[in-house]
């Protein structure tokens, strides 16, 4: 179901900005002080080289949160997921470790924008980015969600 998400701080105000640590919404500086003093978040720490069973068992880790509006208009389904999934020469790119440890680090980022920028600018994943892009359109096209 998707809803406005309110400030989970005041409790007011409709959302602006969510925590980078907790994934929390909140609406002003205020509400953003009062919860950084709170913030019960802990640092994530990865292997880059985890096997496939243990991105499994951390992405189960992952904290379910509900979708706003703003969350669902660039999501990507289900089917546009597995056909990232099953790409073997997505896989194959996934191999370097260079490109995983940056992904890695985009993921751990408190400032990800910023972040993707810099890794932008790297032709490893650049091409990366580019092949999911593809993909996902693809998959758009031919009926994916």
């Amino acid at each position: 179901m998707i809803k406005k998400a309110v400030c989970e701080i005041c409790k007011d105000a409709e959302h602006k900005y969510r925590c980078p640590q907790c994934k929390i919404v909140y609406c002003s500086l205020e509400c953003y002080k009062q919860h950084k003093d709170l913030c019960q978040s802990k640092p994530r720490t990865e292997n880059v080289t985890a096997s496939p069973t243990s991105i499994q068992s951390q992405l189960s880790d992952i904290p379910e949160f509900e979708l706003t509006e703003d969350d669902t208009e660039d999501r990507v389904g289900l089917d546009q997921l597995k056909a990232l999934g099953s790409d073997k020469s997505l896989k194959e790119m996934l191999a370097n470790p260079h490109l995983r440890q940056m992904l890695v680090a985009l993921v751990q980022s408190e400032s990800p924008d910023q972040k993707l920028r810099l890794a932008m600018q790297e032709p490893i994943f650049t091409e990366f980015a580019d092949k999911c892009l593809h993909l996902v359109e693809t998959e758009s096209r031919n009926g994916g969600s």
